[in-house]
């Protein structure tokens, strides 16, 4: 009798925890609440032209990104990459791609993913942080990406939802804060490079062409791309 009576209250046990499992589950299941964003479209609200950058439609350099267009369609929402140049002959790449639902198999690519499948070595990868004309704290990632003879120092931030993020690990505790508050992000790549031997040039050239965008887009635009980091 005493067997049975453990053998079932074991069995009720392991019930009640199943079931609890399964409500938790239920609960923690992110649902698509996208963060409320103005409706825009990237290609036109990115402007073309500002201060002595011009977008050049004819030029040549390869920008980086080896994803086919069934991924980018899969992944993205929209996309635009653009090559400026200056009064100097000096020239930024930028690729900036905005997904709706940040979860792990739609997530943004990181372009040292991008650029290592293209053959590229990647070296010298470091968090940074970017002081925005407003006061606004952009943290931001540096690397720099080598083949063939091609150097091009690289910056770029993520934004997911209303945080940016820097590396793997925070990216997927950032998921999972969100998941458990029932929210499937946003997310959002902002990415500049230019082929440059000269480094930390490259690297101040790219902070004050970032900062010359961000101060000529519409404001709409600008909160689009950095979000809510605040001044610090």
């Amino acid at each position: 009798m005493r067997k049975y009576i453990t053998f079932q209250s074991k069995l009720l046990l392991l019930s009640i925890l199943m079931l609890s499992a399964s409500i938790c589950a239920i609960a923690l299941r992110p649902t698509y609440q996208p963060i409320e964003r103005p409706t825009l479209h990237l290609e036109s609200s990115i402007p073309k032209k500002f201060n002595d950058w011009v977008a050049d439609e004819s030029d040549t350099v390869q920008i980086i990104n080896p994803e086919q267009k069934e991924t980018i369609d899969k992944v993205y929402a929209d996309t635009v990459t653009r090559t400026y140049r200056n009064s100097q002959g000096r020239r930024i790449m930028l690729s900036v791609a905005y997904g709706e639902k940040q979860a792990y198999v739609n997530q943004v690519h990181k372009p040292e993913v991008c650029y290592s499948a293209q053959g590229f070595q990647i070296i010298n990868k470091s968090p940074s942080y970017l002081k925005a004309f407003d006061g606004r704290i952009i943290k931001t990632t540096q690397l720099i990406a080598t083949h063939s003879g091609r150097i091009e120092p690289i910056t770029y931030w993520i934004r997911m939802g209303k945080i940016f993020i820097q590396g793997s690990v925070e990216q997927n505790l950032v998921r999972v804060n969100y998941g458990l508050k029932g929210i499937v992000p946003d997310g959002l790549l902002f990415r500049v490079s230019e082929i440059n031997s000269e480094i930390e040039d490259s690297y101040q050239l790219q902070n004050d062409f970032i900062n010359q965008l961000l101060l000529s887009s519409p404001t709409a635009t600008r909160d689009f791309l950095v979000g809510d980091s605040f001044p610090q």
